[in-house]
């Protein structure tokens, strides 16, 4: 059924190929992208550092009650309006981190984008991206949207975990051997959770049709779902072989720096023999951590550049197709996608009769 589903959708699959070379090429010659990232973390590190300040002193207003029994430690009675305060801030930690992590998205976005309609060689390696300009059109023309998609996700986020908890306290009441509640359970909780990654998907979605149109976020979220409705071979192949590629890039990287810490363990060095590992099994696996975290966060941008790519060339196409206005493309999509415009043809032989005609004309 996959090899047939692969045979009907060939040509789909041939654009998603090509797709994730031209993220590689974009994310071989945007290098500096790998910033952003960095960048963010550092933003939400000072935010959480505010946050919990704020947080502290909150939660410290209230009466005082001493526990009683010659202890020093006194009990901060919460009156309802305290209380309702507290949830508020947990709530609007939530959002702004989804916010930071949806600026951290749209800057990537852009970037992808304005190396996609940049002018480029044949060959594809040249080409600019204005990074810049992310940060510019994020808090200049979409800082409400892209509030409200991270409001969006963030709202989508705290509903999964209350049905989590409920389904869990409910799989402890009913025990083990209730399995059609288990059941039911299982499959509500599963339903949620697809629920929360097509919104995640298609908010992300929406921020690059955003950065392409200008519009607001709810159009550009029904737009961008038409798009992909019109093109689901195309989107799922993307998303497929860029998970895998990203999945096998992550382990490569995680193992790799282990396997070199492990080897920077071993060597025996008598002159700073207060700094020798005895048993390294605890480092590694800290080190294994926090390598596969740190590369799941870099490659993040690579799936974000595929995607953006994706959606760029088909918007391009489409407009291009209804103005009748192939040739145009050609100089500036990347060479990788070239030859599936429907010009291509057409164009490379007036490339070369052009190259044939300054030739005969350097030798008259």
């Amino acid at each position: 059924m996959y090899c047939l589903c692969i045979a009907c959708n060939f040509r789909s699959l041939q654009i998603s190929l090509a797709v994730i070379e031209t993220a590689a090429d974009y994310f071989a010659q945007t290098k500096r992208i790998l910033i952003m990232p960095v960048i963010f973390f550092f933003m939400a590190v000072i935010w959480f550092a505010l946050w919990v300040g704020g947080f502290m002193t909150v939660c410290s207003n209230g009466e005082i009650q001493p526990v009683g029994g010659g202890s020093q430690l006194k009990n901060v009675e919460w009156s309802s309006g305290t209380t309702t305060m507290v949830w508020y801030m947990i709530f609007g930690l939530i959002w702004t981190i989804s916010f930071i992590i949806s600026c951290n998205d749209y800057v990537i976005v852009v970037s992808a984008a304005t190396w996609y309609f940049s002018k480029k060689s044949d060959d594809g390696w040249e080409g600019h991206s204005d990074i810049w300009k992310g940060f510019q059109w994020a808090f200049k023309y979409n800082f409400g949207s892209i509030a409200f998609g991270s409001l969006v996700i963030a709202l989508s986020a705290i509903i999964r975990e209350i049905f989590e908890y409920i389904g869990e306290k409910l799989k402890e009441k009913a025990g083990a051997e209730n399995c059609c509640l288990n059941c039911m359970i299982s499959c509500c909780l599963c339903c949620v959770n697809c629920t929360d990654r097509f919104i995640r998907y298609l908010t992300e979605n929406a921020y690059i049709y955003m950065a392409l149109s200008g519009d607001g976020f709810c159009e550009s979220a029904l737009n961008s779902f038409l798009l992909m409705l019109k093109n689901a071979a195309k989107f799922s192949f993307v998303s497929s072989v860029s998970s895998t590629f990203m999945f096998l890039a992550k382990l490569s990287i995680t193992f790799l720096t282990t396997y070199c810490c492990y080897g920077f363990m071993q060597i025996d060095n008598t002159t700073m023999e207060e700094f020798q590992v005895t048993s390294p099994t605890v480092p590694l696996i800290f080190i294994f951590l926090f390598s596969y975290t740190v590369s799941a966060i870099f490659m993040s941008i690579f799936a974000v550049g595929a995607n953006t790519i994706l959606q760029c060339f088909l918007v391009d196409r489409d407009i291009a197709e209804q103005k009748n206005e192939l040739d145009s493309m050609m100089g500036h999509v990347p060479a990788a996608l070239r030859k599936f415009l429907d010009g291509y043809d057409q164009y490379e032989d007036a490339q070369e009769a052009k190259v044939e005609a300054e030739k005969a004309n350097d030798m008259n």
